[in-house]
């Protein structure tokens, strides 16, 4: 159940505090978990018993953490990724942190929040933006975040702590360069929604099954539509305008959310949270500055934030489901094709699936691929890849794509200093992953999971698996 928690890309993720926000355009969290309603124990670690509810909040901070922490986007990663099993990964990291004894005090909690450049307006930390992300966006009581945050330090030290000290010598280093930078001459195919055939359209009673499913987590957007008037910064601030000037100077903007920009002045945070404190028509804000210029404001409609009824879903709904059986019909063929290539040779089952072969005569980590760009993680599966293997299906930004290394040559030797400290970085890293994939053995063997109620919060998941793990 928990090979997933040794996937290297994963371990990066895990501990790379980067802060990169992804803000959908209506409010749909479709891996979340919203299940107050289920009750009893999902586990147990040792002689601890995890409650479903406990579990719940892991799963939904594991993926806020990969999102927000990580700067990874999880909706590219739904497919390929099992969310429970870290989850359980998580929990098991926090338990050993802190029988480990490590603490977190509240200031390392204040400091590496306002390090965070997704709290910062105009380069400086922002409470007001920070208010913002974390109640409209993350839709989180600011204590509960900052535990969660103190949870995520005190992961990073535990990792710290379980590494210990790690020097390559020379030997290691040269070979490790001839390795990654050897160019490889690989052949690759991608498989895309092109490879196979269209889905077919879901039927009303796949819509409303879905809609069910998703019940809580599909919302319109609270939305404002507003007129304003401009005028320079410099000198006292215009008298109160009559409502014919309204009329004639006024520029009227259509509905937008908190998050979107203001048509004509562009991203304004602190204009937003003034201009969505206005509830009535006709309420106006006073003149605001705002790079060089001032604004006022007079509100025309305000609306609510308002769970979408089937009827104003279908249309999310019919795309949700179109791309869900697209991406399994794209995995199910990258799957087979995969299988067929352990007993066939690599032209002739290409030829045969009638895919398009691609090319790179010699690659080298960093390179453009062909219809595959520049992609630090699939760099990464082909830097461990040696002549003649095949890899698996790699997520791509438009499909899965497989690798083939048909030869490898020596690196340009007269390269290997200027690489030196990365290359000492990446077999710390190979280090890392190595004690960290050995202490996860451990604190796995002391998990046991319950079925039963782990299959009510992923009823898809245990509808296709053997019921016990």
């Amino acid at each position: 159940m928990l090979h997933i928690l040794r996937q290297k890309t994963i371990q990066r993720y895990l501990f790379i505090a980067l802060c990169i926000l992804i803000i959908p355009g209506f409010v749909l969290m479709s891996s979340s978990l919203d299940q107050s309603g289920i009750s009893g124990t999902a586990g147990q670690v040792g002689n601890r018993k995890i409650s479903a509810q406990e579990f719940i909040r892991n799963y939904e901070a594991m993926r806020r953490e990969l999102e927000i922490f990580g700067g990874v986007d999880p909706s590219t990663l739904d497919g390929s990724i099992d969310y429970e099993s870290l989850a359980w990964q998580r929990i098991l990291l926090v338990g050993a942190a802190k029988e480990s004894g490590l603490r977190i005090s509240d200031a390392e909690v204040v400091e590496w929040i306002q390090r965070q450049k997704v709290f910062e307006d105009k380069g400086v930390y922002s409470p007001e933006r920070y208010k913002l992300i974390v109640d409209r966006y993350l839709k989180m009581d600011p204590k509960a975040f900052e535990e969660e945050v103190r949870e995520f330090l005190s992961l990073q030290k535990y990792r710290d702590q379980i590494r210990g000290e790690f020097k390559a010598d020379d030997a290691e280093l040269r070979e490790r360069f001839r390795q990654l930078y050897g160019p490889r001459e690989l052949d690759y195919v991608i498989l895309t929604k092109e490879s196979v055939p269209a889905p077919t359209p879901a039927t009303n009673e796949e819509l409303k099954d879905l809609y069910d499913r998703l019940s809580g987590r599909l919302f319109s957007q609270e939305s404002v539509q507003v007129r304003y008037l401009t005028a320079p910064a410099e000198g006292a601030a215009p008298a109160d305008a009559g409502a014919a000037e309204w009329d004639a100077k006024a520029v009227r903007v259509p509905f937008i959310s908190k998050e979107e920009v203001i048509p004509g002045i562009g991203a304004a945070p602190k204009l937003s949270e003034v201009i969505f404190g206005l509830k009535k028509a006709g309420d106006k804000t006073g003149w605001l500055e705002h790079e060089g210029k001032r604004y006022r404001f007079e509100l025309i409609e305000h609306r609510a934030q308002t769970p979408m009824t089937f009827d104003e879903a279908k249309k999310v709904l019919e795309e949700l489901a179109g791309q869900h059986k697209m991406i399994l019909a794209v995995t199910e063929k990258a799957s087979a094709f995969r299988k067929k290539l352990d007993t066939a040779s690599w032209p002739d089952a290409v030829a045969e699936e009638k895919l398009t072969a691609l090319h790179a005569a010699a690659f080298v980590p960093g390179d453009y691929l062909d219809k595959v760009g520049k992609l630090p993680r699939i760099d990464q599966v082909l830097a461990e890849l040696d002549v003649t293997k095949i890899s698996d299906p790699l997520p791509t930004s438009n499909g899965l794509a497989i690798f083939r290394v048909a030869s490898q040559a020596d690196p340009d030797a007269t390269k290997f200093e200027a690489h030196r400290k990365e290359l000492e970085a990446d077999l710390r890293l190979k280090h890392e992953i190595k004690v960290f994939t050995k202490a996860m053995k451990a604190l796995e063997s002391t998990l046991k999971t319950n079925p039963t109620v782990l299959a009510k919060l992923f009823p898809t998941k245990y509808s296709e698996t053997p019921a016990s793990k």
